[in-house]
């Protein structure tokens, strides 16, 4: 993976919402033969969607079809567009140069001597998707079947030469991908708050790790308080506690005094559990258990 952050590690493909809720996680395991999938035939579709395009069907196998799918340019075919217009999805990405199945848009070149706001859009042949091309600081290529140019927007950008914002006018696609597309984005920057490190050098322990991270990220209240709560409950071994015990010894010198004969007062303690709140609320049956050596109960 040259152009991540981190070079080398698993690459998990994710399903999330809006709101960085991961509804799902596919291990990726270098062939797409090993992909079951109900919707396509990796061996009859591999050229026809790519490995990538395989992800995608193979993720939305369980996805209800009133939802609408924002999907990036890695995954993103005209093809793969059609597949899932066919199958009843509505579907808005972003696409790459390479895979407008020769579109007659402009060229990047030509765009780039146009002014910042320009669009073009070309309407497929059964009228079931459109392919956008606009400006903004480069040409961005989107695709869709249920979003299209109207109504139109304005967009705030930064403008060099004037050195101030800027409204420029943008398609309604540009709006729908803007606002909704980024939930894997905002999962792995969750992940990434307050990490919580380890030393296991083990491929599946990194794995639990990143599963672990990506529930803790669903939490109700603040992450840095949640994933502390983890961290205690973790370290937290059952210890049993322990109470100290005088003993007076039976034998009193007669020669010391009544005061000196006194037993020593004993003092109140305070009963503090050594059991966290977390666990002793967790609705979990705490039982005791029964130990074969006489005289000992836990």
């Amino acid at each position: 993976m040259p152009k991540k952050p981190t070079k080398r590690g698993f690459k998990v493909w994710t399903w999330c919402g809006v709101s960085a809720f991961v509804y799902e996680m596919i291990l990726h395991h270098g062939s797409p033969k090993s992909i079951s999938n109900e919707l396509a035939l990796p061996d009859r579709s591999l050229k026809q969607f790519g490995s990538s395009g395989l992800v995608v069907l193979d993720l939305v196998k369980d996805v209800p079809v009133v939802f609408a799918i924002f999907i990036d340019n890695y995954f993103a075919s005209t093809k793969l567009i059609k597949k899932l217009t066919q199958l009843g999805y509505r579907i808005t990405c972003t696409l790459r140069s390479n895979r407008t199945e020769k579109c007659l848009i402009s060229t990047e070149q030509e765009f780039s001597k146009k002014q910042r706001g320009y669009y073009e859009y070309f309407i497929s042949k059964d009228k079931t998707c459109i392919v956008v091309g606009w400006k903004d600081s480069k040409r961005v290529l989107l695709d869709s079947n249920h979003a299209g140019i109207e109504p139109k927007t304005k967009l705030k950008r930064w403008d060099k030469e004037k050195r101030c914002r800027v409204d420029i006018v943008a398609p309604q696609i540009i709006n729908n991908y803007n606002k909704f597309m980024g939930g894997v984005n905002n999962m792995d920057m969750l992940i990434a708050f307050h990490p919580i490190p380890f030393k296991s050098k083990r491929w599946n322990s990194r794995l639990c790790g990143h599963n672990s991270y990506s529930s803790a990220s669903h939490g109700k209240f603040r992450l840095f308080h949640f994933k502390s709560e983890i961290a205690k409950f973790l370290l937290t071994k059952p210890n049993l506690q322990i109470f100290s015990t005088t003993t007076v010894s039976s034998s009193i010198d007669v020669y010391q005094s009544d005061e000196e004969n006194e037993p020593p007062t004993k003092t109140l303690r305070e009963a503090r559990s050594s059991v966290t709140d977390v666990t002793q609320y967790d609705n979990s049956n705490h039982w005791p258990l029964f130990i074969s050596a006489p005289n000992n109960t836990r």
